[in-house]
């Protein structure tokens, strides 16, 4: 069975989180690149969706240091979330800065949202506003502009 099916099959089967945690390490730990690097992230999401904030933070690193272009800046932008939900500011914002510099056309004015709304809740609203700057110069559909592309 091809790696990408058993990403499929570990999708489908969310509906039971152990068996979706069992496929998705067991890809993402195959070696076969993208697939792997994808599987991270599933893995991540399952993860913390169960609690297991360690092991999630790895799965995303895992993915992040896969240097994957699809994989890496939605990684980072998960990563980031999950520090922020722990109050880890500071990492949160290095992963943000790291979706944004990798320029990805959905990542990057993601992780500029939630690193102007970190920003804005620190009080340090210059650094905010150039943060969703960035979002609003992306033209990215999502993040609130009109003619988006």
């Amino acid at each position: 069975m091809i790696l990408a099916a058993r990403i499929f099959i570990a999708r489908v089967q969310a509906t039971s989180r152990k068996a979706a945690r069992v496929a998705f390490a067991r890809v993402s730990h195959s070696g076969d690149g993208a697939n792997a690097s994808a599987a991270a992230i599933y893995l991540g999401t399952v993860l913390q969706e169960q609690g297991e904030i360690d092991a999630a933070k790895a799965a995303y690193q895992q993915a992040i240091d896969s240097h994957d272009p699809d994989a890496m800046p939605a990684a980072a932008v998960n990563l980031g979330i999950l520090l922020q939900e722990q109050g880890e500011a500071d990492a949160a914002k290095a992963a943000y800065q790291q979706a944004i510099d990798s320029h990805d056309p959905d990542a990057m004015p993601a992780a500029a949202v939630a690193l102007g709304n970190l920003l804005q809740a620190q009080g340090k609203a210059r650094a905010a506003k150039a943060a969703f700057q960035l979002a609003i110069d992306s033209h990215h559909p999502r993040n609130g502009t009109r003619g988006g592309t």
